[in-house]
Formats: structure tokens, sequence, C-alpha cells
């Protein structure tokens, strides 16, 4: 019986959630362990993908650090970001929607790639199946915040978010996600390109090295060497969205094709030379004792 009792609770503490269905596989995170910055949201933190033997996400840097703003994989969420940090006296707290409550260190700017001291992470709770977890974060008088991420099919997986205002004030958002899909840790080059659903419009930074673009694709001329980046601003589509956005990240014979129900207000397209990563935004508003509910959808394909 004890040692039974002792097996269990060492379960509960392991780090990972693993999910399977057919040929797809999943690792996620426990809050606070793999990724312990406060840039992300901690909910559903991506350690892998996997379909067909194949890998879709992994590492993408080398010397793993779970302070770093960006130790994360796969598709990594961030309420863009924070709310009362102006307002906040030094040593005061402000709130980072997905992480907590974040104490103020100086008067300097908010840093979106600085990790902040929390002084509040809520209570957070973590329940799975075999196919299915669900996060969720409570941070009394502010939200209560629930992400699932579930196998929809051997090929496939939605993320699925709910966010519920229980503060006196609108919660008025920005989320986005940032799709850092590897396909095997190759070095991103001319088999990578993002298609995306309806033309878009966008404007290249002064830097950007090997990335080219027509009216609905971006892909690259010619491989990328160790440190070099692209990057698009300002990226947004020129027509309705119905439904949402939608696009088809592909790297050779690999694709993943990414759909959400709710309209893209715009987007920037980063790439270093190892991942190649479209990033929709969406806006997010939410008065007082109301829930917001949105989800994407991502399937894969050889």
């Amino acid at each position: 019986m004890l040692l039974t009792a002792l097996l269990s609770a060492f379960l509960t503490l392991t780090p990972w959630v693993d999910l399977q269905r057919g040929d797809l596989c999943v690792r996620l995170c426990d809050p606070g362990t793999y990724y312990q910055g406060t840039r992300f949201d901690w909910a559903g933190v991506f350690r892998s993908v996997e379909y067909r033997g194949e890998s879709y996400c992994d590492e993408w840097f080398d010397n793993p650090d779970p302070l770093k703003n960006d130790n994360v994989c796969g598709p990594s969420e961030e309420f863009h970001g924070c709310i009362g940090y102006d307002e906040t006296p030094v040593g005061g707290v402000f709130l980072k929607v997905g992480v907590g409550y974040l104490v103020k260190e100086s008067d300097a700017p908010y840093d979106w790639l600085h990790t902040y001291k929390i002084a509040d992470g809520g209570k957070w709770n973590v329940r799975h199946t075999a196919s299915k977890a669900v996060f969720s974060q409570n941070l009394p008088g502010n939200y209560i915040y629930r992400k699932a991420v579930e196998l929809t099919g051997p090929d496939s997986f939605v993320i699925a978010h709910q966010l519920r205002n229980t503060g006196a004030d609108t919660l008025k958002l920005r989320q986005y996600c940032h799709n850092l899909f590897t396909f095997g840790l190759s070095t991103v080059g001319p088999e990578r390109m993002v298609e995306w659903d309806y033309p878009f419009a966008g404007t290249w930074r002064e830097d950007n090295i090997h990335a080219v673009k027509d009216s609905t694709r971006i892909w690259m001329e010619s491989p990328m060497e160790t440190g070099q980046k692209s990057y698009i601003g300002d990226l947004t589509v020129t027509v309705p969205q119905p439904g949402g956005y939608g696009f088809t990240l592909h790297c050779g014979e690999k694709s993943v094709s990414v759909h959400s129900d709710s309209p893209m207000s715009s987007s920037v397209f980063w790439s270093s030379w190892r991942v190649f990563c479209p990033e929709p935004f969406i806006d997010i508003v939410i008065p007082p004792g109301k829930t917001h509910r949105w989800k994407v959808e991502y399937r894969f394909g050889e």
C-alpha cells in the first residue's frame, strides 16, 4: 500500500503529460516546470509533437533554461503585453494573463523579454486522459482561465480556450501564437513555406534575410545560416475571414494546417535558422462576469 501511494504521488508530480491517438503523439508540460518565464502562457506548454514517428516540434534552441523568455516549443501562446504596469509603483504588482501577478522591479518600461518575479500565480490544476489534457488557472478577483489540448483524430489536435472575467473591469487583450515548428530540427531553407488561406499584405524589416512573398505565400529562397533571421511586421489579410483565419506550414513533404474560429486582427512572420513562424494575433474583449471562448485546430500531413 505504501509503495502504491508513493508511486501515485510521484506520477502526480511528473512534469510531463503525454497524449497519443493513432500516429500522433504530443508531450505537454505541467505549469511552472519546463517553462518558468513570464512571457508565454503557462497553460499547455508544448514540449514535443511527433506524427508517424517523425518530429514536428522539439527544442529549437541550445542550452535550455526554464527561466529564459522563449524556452518553449511548438504552438506557444502569449497574452501580449500586460495589465496595469505603467500605473503600478516600483515594488507593486501588475497582471500578466496566463502567468499571474508579477512584481514591477524598476521604473523602466515593461520588457516582454524579461523574466519578472511572480508574486501570485493563482491556483493551477491539470487533468488529463489518454488523448486530452485540461489546464486551468484561477486568479481570484481577476479571471478563471481554462485551456484544453485534445487529440481529435489520428492526425489532428485542437487547442480550446475559455477565459472568464471575474474582476471588476473589462479585460481588453491581444493573444497570439508563436508557431515554433522545427520539422526535425532541419535548417530553415527553400523547403519551408507558409501559405495563407486569404491574400495578405505586410512590411519587411530592413534586416530581412532570404525570405520572399507573393499575395498568399512566404518562403525561403536559400538556406539560412546560424544567427540569421527574417521578419515581416503588420501582416494583415486583405479580405474578410469568414470562420476565422487559416494557413498551412510546409517543410518538404511534411505539412501542418492551422485553422482558428477567430478572425485575425494582424500578424507577424518571424524566422530564425531553425524555425519558420507565422504569428497570428486575435483581439479579445471580456466584460466583467462574461466568458470568451476560442479554439485553434492543427492538422498534420506528409
